[in-house]
């Protein structure tokens, strides 16, 4: 793996020493990985298998589901889908949290759409 300080993992990054940040996904573990590689992140992951027993209990209907769980382990934020906004939103509060400066999530070459649901 390449080390983090060289790619563009923006959220872990911005989360070191702030707070933790851990994926779960229902693909298996080689993809994953591969969709990790090609996003250029590093992040720890559980891996959530049909028949979905870790979504179910956090309520998740549509992938990705991003929460935010406070200090103390309330959620305090969902974003729902491919949100564009509440991600970069997500971002700037990871950065204020750890104390570094916002910078943006999305490269200004790329073609994001605002909103891609699940």
């Amino acid at each position: 793996r390449r080390d983090c300080e060289r790619c563009n993992c923006t959220f872990r990054q911005r989360a070191e020493g702030a707070f933790r940040i851990l994926t779960v996904s229902q693909d298996d573990p080689g993809k994953t990985a591969a969709f990790h590689e090609r996003l250029g992140v590093h992040l720890a992951t559980a891996f959530d298998p049909e028949p979905w027993t870790a979504s179910d209990a956090l309520g998740v209907t549509t992938v990705p589901t991003l929460f935010r769980v406070g200090p103390t382990g309330p959620v305090e934020e969902t974003i729902v889908g491919f949100d564009r906004a509440g991600m970069e939103g997500l971002s700037r509060r990871a950065a204020a949290l750890s104390g570094r400066p916002a910078t943006p999530l999305f490269r200004a070459n790329e073609h994001v759409p605002a909103i891609k649901p699940g």
